[in-house]
């Protein structure tokens, strides 16, 4: 998998090379911070929270639509659209104002979860 382009505002940029320095987070110099294994650090721990989350969310959902009227099969569509379009949340178009640039190169920890 190539490098992912992430652009983010100027000063969560600046946000996540303090976290990776108080973390100490850096190359094998010991000197330079390694932004991407800082970044493939969030992305593992967060992305746990984000499944049981978003499956406890569809699964409420999915309880709240009464079988009687639709099919599974339309319910669990139903499910899907409301958990997509309504409770997950949408990001929005910044149009141009990401003055910071940062790259992923995803990892075999990281390369599934990014998939």
């Amino acid at each position: 998998m190539e490098k992912i382009n992430i652009y983010v505002p100027e000063d969560i940029g600046a946000m996540l090379d303090n976290d990776a320095e108080m973390f100490e987070v850096y190359k094998k110099d010991g000197r330079t911070i390694n932004k991407n294994k800082f970044l493939g650090m969030l992305i593992t721990g967060y992305y746990s929270d984000y499944v049981t989350e978003a499956k406890a969310a569809y699964d409420a959902i999915l309880s709240a639509i009464d079988t009687d009227k639709v099919s599974i099969r339309d319910k669990e569509h139903i499910a899907d659209n409301i958990l997509k379009s309504v409770v997950l949340p949408s990001v929005p178009s910044r149009k141009g104002k990401n003055p910071a640039k940062l790259f992923l190169k995803p990892t075999k920890d990281t390369e599934a979860l990014i998939q």
